[in-house]
């Protein structure tokens, strides 16, 4: 329960974690509801998943084709955006959104991570997000904003398929030049 930690893992040397990129300390570490032994780590430059509690992790956004070339990798890699949340939908198995900085906002995914569709809302790409929130009946929320700004509230209410902007009084927010959202509940 939190009371004592031990480290299972780095990037590089004994004990090791490798992966295609290098990545800066920034880290959003997610566990899984599916499995206690299960979670996902995001950054800016990978994906990692472990099974085992932490014990090893795997990089989920590039393979190493050939072991004994532990300098080659192939696969996508990560997008370079930098991951400021993820959450498990509660309500609906499968569901998880990713929210990042910059033009990241947010990238959600309905079959467990398969395949993945860009939330955007009527108010350009900039001023990333921060965090996000599903309702029971299928709205989600995502608190956007850095540097001072932000583009509002997001919001779906088709369970992702299409976004609209809140802000301002007339819906009891901030203006968009009113600083950064931290948090969203629903």
């Amino acid at each position: 329960g939190g009371a004592s930690w031990k480290r299972v893992c780095r990037k590089g040397g004994k004990d090791g974690i490798d992966t295609a990129c290098y990545a800066g300390p920034s880290c959003v570490v997610v566990p899984s509801p599916q499995s206690a032994d299960c979670a996902y780590a995001f950054n800016s430059e990978y994906i990692l998943k472990t099974a085992n509690a932490g014990q090893t992790w795997t990089d989920m956004t590039a393979i190493q084709p050939d072991p004994a070339k532990p300098n080659q990798w192939r696969g996508r890699g990560w997008n370079g955006w930098c991951s400021q949340n993820y959450v498990f939908n509660p309500f609906r198995r499968g569901e998880s959104m990713m929210v990042a900085m910059d033009g990241g906002h947010g990238w959600h995914s309905t079959d467990g991570m398969q395949t993945w569709r860009y939330a955007f809302g009527q108010l350009g790409a900039w001023q990333g997000a921060n965090d996000v929130a599903f309702s029971r009946d299928g709205y989600i929320y995502i608190a956007t904003g850095q540097q001072g700004g932000n583009v509002g509230v997001m919001v779906s209410a088709d369970n992702g398929e299409t976004w609209t902007n809140r802000y301002g009084g007339s819906c009891g927010l901030p203006s968009r030049q009113d600083g950064t959202y931290g948090f969203v509940w629903a």
